[in-house]
């Protein structure tokens, strides 16, 4: 009887030592898994201090405490982020991936408004104000028609991103080359180039088609290509009229 005694009191005496000891190295663990590091990678445009503010809520906090749904959700309600993957890497370091949305062109506005590739009107940005990307001119220029975050319901600005994004997406170097895309008095669409200028009318019909002669204009014609020219009109339908420079 006795035997049986001690036998319980050395049980009760050994799961109160072994409770203590696991809350003692989970405690450690714990510890252990808080976040001492927050990676992110593909930021341009996005504001380092809108990326600070997060390093600064999510560092120490547990690593187990972070659901990575509810964070990609938070950081891709910024306008610029199309998407966001968020990782864990145990013990204590989250990583996250962004994907930006880049803008492809300046709204020619009282004040400049940037948009990107599917019409998504974007806030200002220094850091995107500094690459050369193309002006739009002769749209809208009702600013309450640009919210940032929503796409634009304009037609004709519509029509001339989805034509930019395809001069960029075939040919670069002529999208880089693009100084202006204008909409003129009579609603046709206008390229002015970077170089010399060239101004190049393309019209309001059969873009596409029109991009492909533009591009055939390359030095097997003239070594100057585009260049030679100051103004090359595509709106007549099969004539290329064309002026040299003096």
């Amino acid at each position: 009887m006795i035997f049986k005694k001690n036998l319980m009191n050395f049980i009760i005496i050994s799961i109160v030592f072994a409770s203590i000891l696991v809350s003692k190295n989970w405690a450690l663990y714990r510890n252990a898994t808080k976040i001492k590091k927050v990676y992110f990678f593909g930021n341009e445009f996005v504001d380092n201090n809108f990326l600070n503010s997060f390093n600064d809520e999510i560092k120490n906090k547990n690593i187990y405490d972070i659901n990575i749904n509810e964070l990609s959700k938070v950081f891709e309600d910024n306008h610029y982020i199309k998407a966001a993957r968020v990782s864990k890497h145990f013990p204590d370091k989250i990583k996250i991936e962004i994907v930006e949305r880049n803008p492809i062109a300046v709204i020619n506005n009282i004040e400049p408004i940037l948009i990107d590739e599917n019409g998504i009107i974007l806030p200002n940005n220094k850091e995107a104000f500094k690459k050369i990307i193309p002006f739009l001119s002769g749209f809208n220029q009702n600013k309450l028609s640009y919210i940032n975050g929503e796409k634009t319901t304009s037609p004709k600005l519509n029509k001339a991103i989805a034509l930019l994004k395809k001069i960029k997406e075939k040919n670069e170097s002529l999208y880089k080359n693009i100084s202006e895309m204008a909409l003129n008095t009579d609603k046709e669409f206008v390229l002015v180039l970077i170089d010399y200028p060239t101004k190049i009318n393309l019209g309001s019909s059969d873009l596409d088609k029109k991009i492909q002669i533009i591009e055939s204009f390359d030095s097997s014609i003239n070594p100057d290509g585009l260049y030679a020219f100051k103004s090359i009109d595509l709106r007549y339908q099969n004539q290329i009229i064309t002026q040299g420079k003096r």
